[in-house]
């Protein structure tokens, strides 16, 4: 069976984690409208692909945020990602880290339905430079009652099995897991990747499906 590994990038101001998009946090307002693509959420654009190279499969990418985060799911694209979607509706506004994650969840619930298979791996990032919880993506898990691993710092797969490496105070730890599963990734040692001109352009023509709350 083909690995399919999905890269959760909610928001545009990112810092590899489980994020709150571009909604709010406790009651304070996030400026999402400038969509950059931070370097740490390309730690997660590049493990994703890395997995795809050795393991197989096919990488997706699902943002949570207004229309100008397209651009950065269209960077994930321009560096390895088979598909993107964005998940938006003022609906959604105000929303804190369990709403967020629900609304993650339904939305990888509709995006296996719309694509008819079911992903292998969920990677997000650590947490989120507003909030600063590093709650949305457990919480994820939680919703979706898969087993989770945080602080991921680098991720094999050996047996059949997810073996993953993870930051501690003290040092790292060693986790097995069994797939399907979520990961939250930090600092990695996977080296940055860098769009070229076709891929660039390849990119800039995708269409990027939006999930909204009818969807799901």
């Amino acid at each position: 069976m083909r690995k399919k590994i999905i890269a959760i990038l909610a928001g545009t101001v990112l810092l590899a984690a489980a994020f709150t998009g571009l909604f709010f946090y406790q009651k304070q307002t996030v400026d999402r409208q400038k969509n950059e693509a931070e370097q740490p959420k390309k730690k997660v654009e590049n493990s994703s692909p890395s997995r795809k190279e050795k393991e197989g499969g096919k990488v997706v990418v699902i943002s949570m945020g207004p229309a100008q985060a397209k651009n950065a799911l269209k960077e994930c694209l321009a560096v390895g990602a088979d598909q993107a979607f964005l998940v938006t509706d003022r609906a959604f506004g105000g929303s804190d880290t369990l709403a967020t994650s629900y609304i993650l969840s339904r939305a990888i619930a509709a995006v296996e339905a719309k694509t008819g298979e079911k992903f292998d791996l969920i990677f997000c990032g650590k947490q989120a430079i507003d909030g600063d919880t590093a709650q949305v993506g457990p919480e994820i898990a939680e919703h979706m009652d898969l087993p989770h691993v945080t602080l991921a710092t680098a991720v094999e797969m050996a047996d059949g099995k997810l073996h993953v490496t993870r930051d501690t105070d003290e040092g790292h730890d060693l986790v097995e897991v069994s797939l399907p599963a979520l990961v939250t990734v930090t600092k990695t040692t996977y080296d940055p990747r860098y769009p070229t001109i076709k891929s660039k352009m390849a990119a800039n023509r995708a269409v990027i499906e939006e999930i909204t709350n009818s969807d799901m």
